[in-house]
């Protein structure tokens, strides 16, 4: 969080970190075809969208950011 309160450095890197983990997943999973659909999801929302959402409670989000 910046002096000012703003959230807008931390979110952009929150973004680019899930991006990297999403591309090394899918590089991982993407062609397995022993993994169901359903499991993919699982490591999906227990990695990217954790890696992703990590400390968004305390982001202050303003109109101009969205």
């Amino acid at each position: 969080m910046l002096p000012n309160g703003q959230s807008k450095d931390d979110i952009v890197s929150r973004i680019n970190t899930a991006r990297r983990v999403f591309s090394i997943l899918r590089k991982c999973l993407g062609t397995r075809r022993d993994l169901s659909v359903a499991m993919k999801i699982h490591v999906y929302r227990a990695s990217v969208r954790l890696v992703l959402l990590y400390g968004c409670g305390s982001w202050a989000v303003r109109v101009e950011d969205e």
